[in-house]
């Protein structure tokens, strides 16, 4: 939570922003995450601990959770949050954080729990986080080989900033 805290600052994503993007150009859409936001994975009740003491209540004795949870911590505004995250939004997010392009990010969530609502659920998730200030911005990412103005492209692909990154 300190370090969430601690983090630099960067302006957080807003719905508005994505306003000015036309439909066909959000299967291309990469997503870059708030600064402050670590993704974490606990195997204990460590959480529920926290939160008891944090309430002034008694914590539930130590004790192994029977699978790993995972959990978001970020800044949001000027207050340290945190929160669980399902494995469908977890895998979700560890994708986004790494480049994965919406459209993809679709078709991974179709694989992982079925193509009904696949990018619907996408969408909320992308939505969450933003609502959530866990996104500073998102980019137009080419597809690697796909031509650009009838020239090919090479290496990480072509990119065109739909907003900037705050720093």
């Amino acid at each position: 939570m300190d370090d969430a805290f601690d983090g630099p600052d960067a302006t957080p994503l807003t719905i508005g922003d994505l306003a000015t993007i036309a439909p066909e150009d959000w299967p291309r859409l990469t997503f870059q995450p708030h600064t402050t936001a670590i993704r974490l994975t606990f195997t204990t009740n460590a959480v529920e601990i926290w939160s008891a003491l944090k309430d002034g209540i008694s914590p539930p004795a130590p004790a192994r959770q029977p699978e790993p949870q995972a959990l978001i911590v970020w800044r949001q505004d000027d207050m340290a949050r945190f929160r669980p995250l399902a494995a469908e939004e977890a895998m979700m997010w560890d994708e986004t954080v790494h480049g994965v392009r919406f459209g993809v990010l679709c078709e991974m969530l179709a694989t992982f729990a079925g193509e009904e609502d696949a990018a619907l659920r996408a969408a909320t998730y992308v939505k969450t986080w933003i609502d959530s200030g866990m996104l500073t911005g998102c980019e137009s990412q080419q597809p690697l080989g796909e031509a650009q103005s009838g020239a090919p492209s090479f290496g990480a692909g072509n990119r065109a900033s739909v907003r900037p990154v705050s720093q």
